[in-house]
């Protein structure tokens, strides 16, 4: 009896992990890019699951919920080699997903992005990873350093396109 208490509670501790720290990001993991931006914040858009791998809906992971956001500015912009992701520019879309689970992403962000209302600002570093594991290699986009903005006069430049229809998935050419 007292065997099966002390597993219990081993269990209990190590199911309890994932939601009390962040996933941390995979041994090989090469920083390409880092934006620092002060964003507005548009939406939650739930991302549907389209079906496509025989472990469609139940056990893919494809359907996810994103926070869209477009740039107010971009306050500093460093890429760290001949790969990584562009300049985000004023008025461009930029989006993160809203799970707990985001590799390098603090805890903490996925119930602030649920707290927030449209025209919301904040303050945000978002710094792109190429990361492999196991047989394969895929890029992650954590929200490393986020702060609320509450200064009210900032003036918000026109969008440069529309925000990406939150139900759409693009068609690979």
């Amino acid at each position: 009896m007292k065997m099966n208490k002390i597993a219990l509670t081993l269990l209990g501790a190590v199911l309890a992990l994932p939601f009390a720290f962040a996933a941390p990001l995979p041994e090989k993991a090469e920083l390409l890019a880092e934006n620092k931006m002060l964003l507005q914040f548009v939406q939650l858009a739930e991302r549907p699951c389209h079906f496509r791998t025989a472990l469609c809906p139940e056990r893919c992971g494809h359907a996810r919920q994103v926070a869209l956001f477009r740039v107010v500015a971009n306050n500093k912009y460093t890429r760290f080699g001949r790969y990584g992701d562009e300049k985000a520019l004023p008025g461009a879309c930029v989006q993160v997903d809203a799970r707990a689970d985001v590799p390098g992403q603090d805890a903490s962000v996925p119930a602030l992005l649920q707290a927030l209302r449209p025209g919301e600002l904040l303050r945000v570093t978002q710094q792109h990873y190429y990361v492999t594991e196991g047989n394969g290699s895929f890029p992650v986009r954590p929200f490393t350093h986020v702060e609320r903005v509450t200064e009210e006069s900032l003036p918000l430049p026109p969008p440069v396109a529309p925000a990406p229809d939150a139900g759409v998935m693009p068609i690979a050419r």
